[in-house]
C-alpha cells in the first residue's frame, strides 16, 4: 500500500514539474502580481515630495505603510559637523567653532 502512495506522489510532482516548465515557456510566471510598480514608486516619491505622510500616501495608492517604508526608503541629509582647532604658539590650542 505504501508503494503505491510513494508511486502516486512521484507522478503528481512530475506532472507539476511538467505544468510549470509548460507555463514558462508560454511567459507565465507564477506568484503574486506586484502593487509596488516602478510608476506607483514614482508617484509615491512625488507625493511625499509634495507634503504628504506617508501613511497618506499608502491609503492612496492602497498598500501597507510598511511597504511604502520599504520602496521609499527615508532620504536623510547627513549634516557632517568638524571641530575646527586653531594651534597658538606656545600656550597650545584654542578652540574657535564648529564648521559645517
Amino acid at each position: 500500500m505504501g508503494a503505491l502512495a510513494e508511486m502516486e506522489r512521484e507522478l503528481i510532482v512530475e506532472c507539476t514539474l511538467a505544468g510549470l516548465s509548460a507555463a514558462r515557456e508560454e511567459g507565465r510566471s507564477g506568484g503574486r502580481p506586484k502593487k509596488m510598480t516602478p510608476e506607483n514608486v514614482a508617484y509615491a516619491r512625488r507625493l511625499l515630495e509634495n507634503g504628504a505622510t506617508r501613511q497618506q500616501v499608502a491609503d492612496v495608492i492602497g498598500v501597507s505603510l510598511t511597504s511604502i517604508y520599504r520602496h521609499v526608503p527615508i532620504e536623510r541629509n547627513i549634516v557632517i559637523r568638524t571641530l575646527r582647532i586653531t594651534l597658538l604658539s606656545d600656550s597650545g590650542y584654542a578652540l574657535t567653532g564648529y564648521e559645517y
